[in-house]
């Protein structure tokens, strides 16, 4: 450490780094400047808030972590202007730690522990220079936090306003790109400053040698919290005006309950939009003010943007949002050719129907009119052009379910039609060429392309396959299965065809399934998630294994430098001689150690979130044997008022239907209702075996003479598959879980079966 925080040698050794130690000039300058920038940036990002209302509701956590943010960041800032020792950081420090001593009574005793004797001494430095040390660290955690709520609640917002969870765009390459852009020109006008002007935003009352019997002629903090001096002195009672200044700071935080207005953000309210740019210049009037002689007349300038910046948060904000609120409701009653569905989407900002023909690829709220059919001669085509009577959609059959929901951001050649008719909607789709919905199931169709037509009659050969029957891609082509699945594309249907009209009928009995919930041939991802739990363990391993991704070609390719280049051929003198690079040891130990506390994050919340907090709605006892499952239902009786309960085993492969799946089959599911909040409680009868399915995100060890539980949450009705995950003996392999998830209202039927 070339710094010594002591008072008669801190200026001394911060004048030894600037001269002495190699590029210590660039470093101080660095370290400066950058604190000023950083500044600058936020109070950019505080006005952008303020602007586009970010601090209102989901998002009014996010916006008090930020302020604590900020008011940590001028206490590290502050802290850091003490320790170079020059008379405006022995002075700043006096004039600022003395404003304790207006609060009653313990006043003077408060100053005097902070200074650590009766005026700023080695104390004092100390304590400065180990909190300056400290706080940066607590200000990292908090930022870590205030982004994990911001993407917890609700993400970041837009320029519109308006929530945009279904047109959204990856971060990376678009974001990132552009933030790019914003980081070079960032460090651009730093290296200027830096390279050019360093002292430009500094006082050069601080290259003096601190005097504590000669007081400057004025006593100014840094630019940056000018404003808040400048309401401090404006102020002629002490306790007040420190009062004042704290005030200044900790009034941000009411302005989600100050802001009355019904929508977020001003961008379309011009009168908020006037106020708000009046009030961004009354608080450059008071950074000017700040810096200036206490005197007429910039006393009564100080005092008049002190009242002006507390009105605008106590009156303005609140009166011309009640007036903006006024005017809009007036607008919309007296506009009657609006309906009531066009004037709900115009007050929430959501793009309206429009009176001119728009492209029908595209995205709506909901389904408004009467829908329009896909198949058959009536059908509409792909890129044409609608009027108002007809929007596009985004979700199958429920216009109320979010973007995305299934598969994404969809692209929608049809409308969604009402519920209970025959019609079908074609989706577009980044995994499959082509997706049909039916509208009275709201399943996703997958469309399978067939090598070749197997049976009689006019048959398109490219079929599509759903879960519950088979329609061909021919609207005069009907296909229906005894068991809902068809085979894949080398498969065989033994069928029998049926005439029934202009339709073609056929019945398939044997066939190959398939499943989403299942292991499948060359499988190297997860299967479909079906639990809140589930979702977030593929989340966190995405987020992990993009940043593996970096460090294993970032490590690859040095690995290969370092081969090609320090080898006896390429390089003698290092091939013969051994060195070492301390700083690139440094780096090669403490980044890992980095990266590894960043994962910690997010598993870390990942896994107090799957941990068990609120009671659950029932409870599933499971025992492993050698070599099956039993399983119970400790909160339901059956008709000789005995708790349900009953073995699973594995069917063997001789008595397996066709169609079903080999060592993956039982003879009893253990079934369990969707949506619910179950315990699974979980031992062993005999050896170590363990629960485990994959679309749940289950996997819980059954010990003998020991109870483990885990719990979930099935978000979604189908068979889900998984296996015995230890070792438990020869027939460890013949140890399946199925379970299989139903509506509530069937598990209830299926309960009074027992």
């Amino acid at each position: 450490m070339h710094y010594n925080s002591n008072v008669l040698e801190a200026f001394d050794s911060v004048e030894h780094i600037m001269r002495d130690v190699n590029n210590g000039w660039l470093i101080r300058y660095l370290h400066s400047n950058t604190a000023s920038a950083f500044f600058f940036t936020v109070y950019f990002h505080i006005g952008r808030g303020l602007y586009y209302g970010s601090y209102k509701a989901p998002r009014t956590l996010v916006w008090t972590i930020g302020t604590v943010i900020f008011i940590l960041m001028m206490a590290t800032a502050f802290l850091g202007y003490v320790l170079p020792y020059g008379q405006m950081s022995l002075w700043g420090a006096t004039v600022i730690t003395s404003l304790m001593s207006a609060i009653p009574w313990v006043g003077q005793d408060i100053v005097e522990f902070i200074w650590g004797g009766f005026s700023v001494n080695n104390a004092t430095l100390n304590r400065f220079f180990a909190l300056h040390f400290v706080l940066p660290f607590i200000l990292a955690a908090l930022v870590l936090m205030h982004m994990i709520v911001l993407h917890e609640k609700a993400g970041s917002g837009n320029p519109l306003g308006i929530t945009a969870n279904y047109d959204r765009l990856a971060f990376a390459p678009y974001f990132v790109f552009k933030d790019l852009i914003t980081i070079f020109l960032f460090i651009l006008v730093l290296s200027i400053f830096v390279f050019f002007m360093p002292n430009k935003l500094g006082d050069s009352e601080n290259y003096v040698m601190a005097n504590a019997m000669q007081t400057p002629s004025a006593i100014v903090p840094e630019w940056y919290l000018l404003p808040f001096y400048a309401i401090l002195r404006s102020i002629p009672n002490k306790l007040l005006g420190v009062i004042a200044m704290f005030s200044a700071i900790l009034i941000l935080l009411i302005m989600p309950y100050t802001d009355l207005s019904r929508s977020r953000g001003i961008q379309f309210k011009p009168l908020s939009k006037i106020a708000f740019f009046l009030f961004v210049a009354n608080f450059l009037i008071l950074m000017e003010l700040g810096a200036k002689h206490v005197e007429s007349p910039f006393i009564e300038f100080g005092q008049i943007s002190t009242v002006v910046y507390f009105a605008y948060f106590l009156i303005i904000v609140p009166l011309i949002s009640l007036v903006e609120n006024t005017l809009t409701e007036l607008y919309m009653e007296s506009d009657e050719s609006l309906e009531s569905d066009d004037r709900r989407q115009l007050w929430h900002g959501l793009n309206m129907v429009q009176s001119s023909p728009i492209p029908y690829s595209g995205i709506a709220d909901r389904v408004i009119g009467d829908g329009v059919p896909l198949l058959g001669p009536d059908a509409i085509p792909k890129n044409s052009r609608i009027s108002k009577d007809g929007t596009t959609v985004i979700c199958p059959s429920d216009p109320e379910k979010p973007a995305g929901l299934y598969s994404g951001k969809a692209n929608v050649h049809g409308h969604i039609p009402p519920k209970g008719t025959n019609q079908l909607v074609t989706v577009e789709h980044p995994n499959y060429d082509r997706e049909v919905i039916d509208p009275n199931s709201g399943w996703f169709i997958k469309r399978l392309r067939f090598t070749k037509t197997i049976g009689g009659g006019e048959v398109n050969p490219d079929y599509i396959q759903n879960m519950e029957g088979i329609i061909a891609s021919n609207p005069k082509s009907l296909i229906t299965t005894g068991q809902g699945n068809i085979a894949e594309d080398k498969g065989l249907i033994n069928e029998r065809v049926i005439q029934e009209g202009s339709h073609t009928r056929y019945a398939a009995s044997t066939f190959n399934p398939v499943r989403s919930d299942t292991p499948r041939p060359w499988g190297i991802y997860f299967q479909d998630s079906a639990s809140p739990q589930m979702e977030g363990l593929v989340e966190l391993h995405n987020n992990i294994l993009f940043y593996l991704v970096i460090i294993l070609f970032g490590v690859g390719w040095l690995l290969l430098i370092i081969v090609k280049k320090f080898t006896n051929t390429e390089s003698p003198i290092s091939y013969k001689f051994s060195t070492h690079g301390t700083l690139i040891e440094l780096i090669w130990t403490i980044s890992p150690a980095l990266v590894l506390i960043l994962i910690a994050f997010p598993s870390f919340k990942l896994l107090y979130l799957m941990d068990e907090v609120i009671d659950p709605a029932m409870a599933i006892l499971a025992e492993g044997h050698q070599w099956y499952w039993s399983y119970q239902y400790p909160d339901f009786l059956n008709s000789d008022d005995e708790f349900i309960e009953f073995d699973s085993y594995l069917i063997p492969e001789s008595d397996l239907e066709d169609g079903t799946l080999r060592m993956l089959e039982v003879d009893n599911r253990l079934i369990l209702p969707e949506h619910t909040h179950i315990r699974i409680i979980i031992t062993g009868a005999d050896v170590i075996h363990s629960l485990a399915c994959p679309a749940l995100g289950l996997k819980c060890d059954a010990y003998p003479g020991r109870l483990n539980q885990t719990s979930v949450i099935i978000s979604r009705e189908g068979t889900f598959y998984g296996q015995c995950s230890e070792i438990c003996g020869i027939l460890h392999s013949s140890m399946p879980v199925v379970i299989e998830s139903v509506s509530i209202e069937k598990f209830v039927s299926w309960l009074r079966e027992q």
